[in-house]
C-alpha cells in the first residue's frame, strides 16, 4: 500500500511540475513567496499591502454589480465595470499576497456574472466610437478591462474546478479575447494605441489560459480569416501587424512615442505588461532587449517629457495636470527600477507613494529603506521621433528653473495638433509661454460623456492655439490630417555646451504650401538679468504676398504694455471665423513706432516680460479664448499675437525674460520692470544678428547661421564687420 502511495504521489508530483504555474503574468508563482518575505521589512511595502488589504476588504463588504451596460463614459455602467475590471485584479493580488480564498472565492462569482451576461450582449448602446465594445461604448475599454481582469483570473486560477474554469474561459474570456481580435480586426490590426491595448488583452489571455493561437495573434497580427500571420510562437517575427510591430512602428529609438508623452503615458502600460508577460512566460526571447532595450528607454524618456512638477509636456491632445503621478506611471516606475537599480527613479518613486504589487514595488521599497535615492537630474537634449528616429523630434533646453521644449516632430497620429515649430517656456514649473492641450474633460458627463469636445476640432488643435506661426489666418496643412500625418519638420542645429548659451534650430517647409519656417530657440545667461533669457527668432518666406501671424499663449494679469493699446471695453468681437480664430476674442490692439513692443504680465507673485521687435505695420493684438462657445468647453485664457501683414518675407524676433517678486506678506515688490531696454534684427538670406541692450548698458549680440552649405561667413550688418565659422556666436559686450 505504501508503495502504491509512493508512486502515486511521484506521478502527481511529475504532473505538477510540467503544468504551467499560476499566476504567470505580472507576478509569477514563484515571485510571490519574496513578496510576502518582504513584508515587515519596509515600511513602503507595508503600506501598500495595508492598502491593498483595505480596498479589498471594503469590496468583499459591499455587493458585487454586474449591470447591464448602457452609459457612455461618466455613467453608472461604465464607470462600475471599469471598477469590476480593476477590483478582480486586486482581488486576485490580496489572495495571492493573504493566502485567504474568501478573496478568489468573490472575484470567483464575478467572473461567474459576466460569463452569465457576456454572450447575450450585442455592441454597446451609444454608438459614439468608431469601434463600439459590448460592456463599454468604445471596444478600447474592453481591452483595458480585460488586461485587469485576466491578472485576477491568473492569480485565482488555482483556487477554481475544472468545471469553474470552463464555464468563465468558454463563456467570457474567449468570447471577449475573440471579439477584440477576430471580430473587429480593423482595431486589432491598428499600429495605435488601440491596437496595443487589444493585442495585449488578447495575447495575456493566451499566457494565462496557455492557449498559443491566442499568443499568436498577439504577437503578430491577424489576417483576413483572423488567422494569426505567424502560427508558432517563435521569436519577434517578421509581420505587418502584432505587438512587435506596433513596437518598432509607435517609438523612436529614443523612446518616444509617436502621440506624444500623454498618450505615451496611456500606452506604456500595455507594452510594460505584455514585455513582463512575455518575460515571465518566454524568458528565451530576451524580450528586454528588443529593439535596442526599447521598453527601458521609453520609460526613461517618459521622465525627460516632464516639466520641473513632473507633469508632461502638453504636447498633442494633453489633458493639463498628468504626470508621473499617474497610476500607471506607479507601475512604469516599478518596472524601471526593477531592470536598472537607477537611484533617481527612487526620487520619483518617493513622491508617487504607495507602490505596485510587483517585484519592482518591492524593490523600490527596499530601496528607499535603505537610503539609496539620488535626486533626479534632467538634461537638455534632442529627442527623436519616427520608428528610425529621422522624423524630426522635441528640444528641450534646460536650465536650473527655466524649460523650453521646441517641437519639431511628426502630426503625431490622429491625437496630433497642427503645430510646426511649436514652443512651450516654463519657469520653476510653471508654464510661461503655454500650451492649450486639449479641450476635453475626462469622464465628466455632461461634456459629451467625457469625450473630446467639438471645441478641440475646432480649436485646441489649430495653429492659433500654439506659440507657432499661422499663414493667412489658415491652419498648417489646412487642418487637414490627411495632408499633415507624413511630413516632418528638421533639425538644423543645436548646441546644449556654449558657454552661456544653449540654442537649437529647426525648419518646416510642409506645413504651409511655398512657404519656409525657420525657428531660433536660445536660453542666454548673462550678468545683467537675474535668470536666463529666452531669444526665439523665426524666419518665415513665402511666394506670395501673406499675413504672418506669431502668437504666444500665457498665463497671468496684464501689469503694463510698453505700446499704446486700444482696448475694447463696450463689445467684444471673435478674431476671425475659421482655424481657430472665431474662438478668440479680440481684447485689445495697437501699434508702435518705436521699433520694439511688448507687455509685462505677473504670473504666480513672478513677473516676466516679453519683449519683440516691430515696425510701424505690425499689427499686435491681446486676445482670450471664449468667443463663439456656447457650451463653455474653452477655458479662458490670454494670449499676445504678432501680426506682420502684406509682406513675403519676415524676421521675427523676441525676447522672454523673467524678473521679480510680488510677496503678498511683506507687501513689498521687487525687480518689476523689464531688465531689456532694446532689442534689433537685422537678416541676409539665412545670416541672422539679434541685438540686445540692458538697461546696464551692456550689449548682448547673437549671430546665427541657419546654411548648412557655408559653415564659415564674412559679412556687413551697419557697418560693422563679422565672421562667423560656426551655426552660432554669442558676443557680449
Amino acid at each position: 500500500m505504501k508503495k502504491i502511495l509512493s508512486i502515486l504521489a511521484t506521478s502527481i508530483m511529475l504532473s505538477c511540475a510540467t503544468a504551467q504555474m499560476h499566476p504567470t503574468l505580472i507576478v509569477a508563482d514563484d515571485d510571490v513567496a519574496d513578496l510576502k518575505a518582504a513584508m515587515g521589512k519596509y515600511p513602503l511595502w507595508d503600506a501598500t499591502l495595508a492598502d491593498l488589504a483595505a480596498e479589498a476588504d471594503a469590496v468583499l463588504a459591499s455587493k458585487a454589480d454586474v449591470p447591464v451596460p448602457v452609459d457612455p463614459a461618466g455613467g453608472y455602467t461604465h464607470e462600475k465595470h471599469k471598477a469590476n475590471g480593476q477590483m478582480l485584479k486586486k482581488l486576485g493580488l490580496q489572495y495571492q499576497m493573504s493566502g485567504d480564498v474568501k478573496y478568489a472565492e468573490y472575484a470567483k462569482a464575478v467572473f461567474l456574472q459576466y460569463a452569465a451576461m457576456y454572450p447575450i450582449l450585442d455592441v454597446h448602446p451609444v454608438d459614439k466610437s468608431y469601434a463600439r465594445g459590448k460592456l463599454f461604448w468604445q471596444q478600447l475599454n474592453e481591452a483595458v478591462f480585460l488586461c485587469d481582469a485576466i491578472e485576477g483570473y491568473d492569480a485565482i486560477y488555482a483556487t477554481l474546478s475544472k468545471k469553474e474554469r470552463k464555464i468563465i474561459e468558454n463563456d467570457f474570456l474567449l468570447k471577449m479575447a475573440d471579439f477584440l481580435s477576430v471580430e473587429t480586426p480593423y482595431v486589432f490590426n491598428k499600429i495605435h494605441n488601440h491596437g496595443v491595448w487589444a493585442a495585449v488583452a488578447v495575447g495575456m489571455t493566451g499566457m494565462t489560459l496557455d492557449n498559443d493561437e491566442l499568443v499568436a495573434r498577439a504577437f503578430y497580427g491577424i489576417d483576413e480569416k483572423g488567422k494569426p500571420m505567424q502560427a508558432d510562437i517563435n521569436g519577434f517575427g517578421d509581420s505587418p501587424y502584432g505587438f512587435f510591430t506596433q513596437t518598432k512602428e509607435l517609438f523612436s529609438p529614443d523612446g518616444y512615442y509617436t502621440e506624444g508623452p500623454y498618450y505615451q503615458r496611456y500606452a506604456m502600460t500595455p507594452f510594460l505588461l505584455f514585455a513582463q508577460s512575455i518575460n515571465q512566460n518566454y524568458p528565451e526571447m530576451k524580450v528586454f532587449d528588443f529593439e535596442d532595450r526599447i521598453f527601458i528607454k521609453a520609460v526613461e524618456t517618459l521622465i525627460d517629457l516632464t516639466d520641473a512638477k513632473n507633469e508632461f509636456f502638453p504636447i498633442n491632445d494633453h489633458l493639463k495636470g498628468m504626470g508621473l503621478g499617474a497610476p500607471s506611471m506607479v507601475w512604469a516606475m516599478d518596472f524601471l527600477y526593477a531592470r536598472t537599480k537607477n537611484p533617481q527613479i527612487l526620487d520619483i518613486a518617493e513622491k508617487q507613494g504607495l507602490r505596485s504589487i510587483s517585484m519592482g514595488g518591492m524593490e523600490i521599497a527596499k530601496g528607499l529603506a535603505q537610503g539609496k535615492k539620488e535626486t533626479i537630474a534632467k538634461q537638455s537634449k534632442i529627442i527623436t521621433d519616427g520608428k528610425e528616429g529621422k522624423s524630426g523630434g522635441l528640444g528641450l533646453i534646460r536650465d536650473e528653473d527655466l524649460t523650453t521644449v521646441f517641437k519639431f516632430a511628426t502630426h503625431g497620429l490622429n491625437h496630433g495638433h497642427f503645430d510646426r515649430l511649436n514652443m512651450i517656456h516654463y519657469h520653476q514649473g510653471n508654464e510661461i509661454l503655454s500650451d492649450y492641450g486639449a479641450a476635453r474633460f475626462v469622464n465628466v458627463k455632461a461634456k459629451e460623456g467625457g469625450r473630446y469636445l467639438p471645441e478641440n476640432n475646432s480649436y485646441a488643435k489649430q495653429t492659433i492655439a500654439h506659440n507657432t506661426l499661422v499663414v493667412n489666418e489658415q491652419s498648417q496643412f489646412g487642418g487637414e490630417y490627411k495632408m499633415a500625418k507624413e511630413p516632418h519638420s528638421q533639425l538644423i542645429f543645436a548646441d546644449f555646451e556654449g558657454d552661456n548659451i544653449q540654442i537649437l534650430a529647426a525648419q518646416d517647409d510642409k506645413a504651409y504650401d511655398h512657404v519656409m519656417m525657420k525657428r531660433v530657440v536660445a536660453q542666454i545667461t548673462h550678468k545683467d538679468y537675474a535668470q536666463p533669457i529666452l531669444v526665439d527668432v523665426f524666419t518665415v518666406d513665402a511666394l506670395a504676398e501673406s499675413q504672418f501671424d506669431l502668437p504666444y499663449h500665457f498665463y497671468g494679469e496684464i501689469i503694463d504694455t510698453h505700446f499704446d493699446v486700444n482696448t475694447a471695453t463696450d463689445e467684444l468681437k471673435p478674431l476671425g471665423t475659421a482655424h481657430g480664430y472665431e474662438h478668440l476674442w479680440r481684447i485689445a490692439d495697437g501699434k508702435s513706432n518705436t521699433g520694439n513692443a511688448g507687455f509685462t504680465w505677473m504670473q504666480d507673485r513672478k513677473f516676466y516680460s516679453l519683449t519683440t521687435v516691430s515696425n510701424t505695420e505690425t499689427e499686435l493684438i491681446f486676445t482670450r479664448t471664449g468667443a463663439n462657445d456656447p457650451a463653455f468647453n474653452l477655458r479662458s485664457e490670454p494670449a499676445f499675437i504678432i501680426r506682420q501683414p502684406k509682406t513675403k518675407q519676415y524676421l521675427f524676433a523676441t525676447v522672454v525674460e523673467c524678473h521679480g517678486d510680488n510677496n503678498p506678506n511683506t507687501e513689498i515688490v521687487s525687480n518689476q520692470e523689464k531688465m531689456t531696454q532694446k532689442l534689433g534684427a537685422e537678416r541676409i538670406g539665412d545670416l541672422l544678428l539679434v541685438h540686445i541692450t540692458s538697461k546696464l548698458g551692456s550689449d548682448i549680440e547673437l549671430l546665427i547661421n541657419l546654411d548648412h552649405e557655408k559653415p564659415t561667413q564674412e559679412f556687413e550688418l551697419n557697418g560693422e564687420k563679422y565672421v562667423l565659422n560656426s551655426n552660432y556666436k554669442l558676443i557680449t559686450k
